[in-house]
C-alpha cells in the first residue's frame, strides 16, 4: 500500500470516526448543557450498544439492522432507569457530587456487563460487504454507510432542538427554569427526555461501530477522553460546537494514522488541541450556544 493510498483511506476512516464521536459528544453535551450534568457514564451508553448489538446478531440470530435498533432502543430504555434512579437525584447537587455518581455508575455498568457477556471481544459481520472505489482507493461499503446514517441522525437532531416545541423547551429550560415551570413545563420531563436522547445517540453510535471495531466491556472508557476533550474545545454546553470539533478531531487522527501508529495519532490529535484551549479556554464557539 503505498503512501497516497493509506493517506486517502485514512482520511476516510477519519470522517467516519469523527461522526461516530459526534454522536458520542452530542449526547454528552445535551447532558451537560441542559443538565449541567457531566455524566461519565455516558461512555458506558455507547459501550453497551455495542455490545448488546454483539449479542443479538451473534446468539439470538437477529440481523445486523434488527440488532443494531434492538439494542440502541434498550439503551435509551436503560438510559430513562438510569435517570429515574440516580440522574435526577444528582442533578441540582455540586458539580462533583454528579461526576462522583456518574463515574461509580460507569463502573458498575461496566462489571455488569463483564459478569454478563465475558471480557472476550465479539465480532460482527457488516451487513454491506462491497467496497467502492473512491479517488482509486477500495473503501469499505459498511463505512460509508455508517456515515450517511451518522449524518442523517445529526440532521434529524438539529431539526428536533431547532423546530419543535420540543425542542424549544429543552433549550429554553435550563436558561430560563421558573419562566418555564411558570408555562407549565416540567423540568424533570426535559431532563428525563434529555437524558433518553442522549443515550441513544450513544448506543447507536456503539452499534454501528459493532462491526468496525470488536465490540467489549471496556470499549467506553477508550472514548471517554476524546468526548470530553471536544466538549470542552466545542464549547461547553455548546451542540453544535462539539459536533464540529468531533469530527474535526477524527479526520486529524485518521491523516495523522498514515504517519504513525494508531495510539500515536490518537495523542497527537489531543495534543494538538491544548493550545486551543490556552487560546480559547471557553471554547472555540462558546458564544454560539445553541
Amino acid at each position: 500500500m503505498d503512501f497516497s493510498y493509506a493517506l486517502i483511506f485514512q482520511t476516510f476512516n477519519g470522517v467516519v470516526w469523527g461522526l461516530i464521536f459526534a454522536l458520542i459528544a452530542l449526547g454528552l453535551s445535551l447532558t451537560f448543557g441542559l443538565m449541567n450534568l457531566m455524566n461519565v457514564a455516558h461512555a458506558s451508553f455507547y459501550m453497551l450498544g455495542a455490545v448488546l448489538t454483539a449479542q443479538f446478531v451473534t446468539r439470538l440470530g437477529l440481523g445486523f439492522w434488527s440488532g443494531a435498533a434492538l439494542a440502541t432502543i434498550s439503551v435509551g430504555g436503560l438510559g430513562m432507569v438510569v435517570n429515574r434512579l440516580v440522574l435526577a437525584r444528582v442533578v441540582d447537587s455540586p458539580p462533583v457530587i454528579g461526576l462522583l455518581a456518574t463515574a461509580g455508575l460507569l463502573l458498575v455498568i461496566e462489571s455488569s456487563t463483564l459478569a454478563t457477556f465475558g471480557a472476550v471481544p465479539v465480532s460482527v459481520d457488516p451487513p454491506v460487504d462491497a467496497t467502492f472505489s473512491i479517488f482509486g482507493v477500495d473503501y469499505p461499503g459498511y463505512r460509508l454507510v455508517v456515515a450517511g446514517v451518522a449524518v442523517a441522525i445529526l440532521i434529524v437532531t438539529f431539526l428536533l432542538l431547532r423546530f419543535t416545541r420540543f425542542g424549544l423547551w429543552m433549550r429554553a429550560a435550563p436558561q430560563q427554569r421558573e419562566l418555564a415551570l411558570i408555562s407549565g413545563v416540567s423540568s424533570g420531563r426535559i431532563n428525563t427526555a434529555t437524558v433518553i436522547i442522549g443515550s441513544l445517540l450513544a448506543g447507536v453510535a456503539g452499534a454501528l461501530v459493532a462491526p468496525i471495531a470488536g465490540a467489549h466491556f471496556q470499549m467506553g472508557s477508550s472514548v471517554l477522553a476524546v468526548a470530553f476533550t471536544v466538549i470542552v474545545v466545542g464549547g461547553a454546553g455548546n451542540l453544535w460546537g462539539a459536533v464540529l470539533i468531533a469530527i474535526l478531531l477524527g479526520v486529524v487522527r485518521g491523516v495523522a494514522a498514515a504517519f504513525m501508529t494508531p495510539s500515536e495519532a490518537e495523542i497527537l490529535s489531543l495534543v494538538l488541541l491544548l493550545p486551543v484551549l490556552l487560546l480559547r479556554p471557553d471554547g472555540v464557539l462558546a458564544k454560539a450556544r445553541s
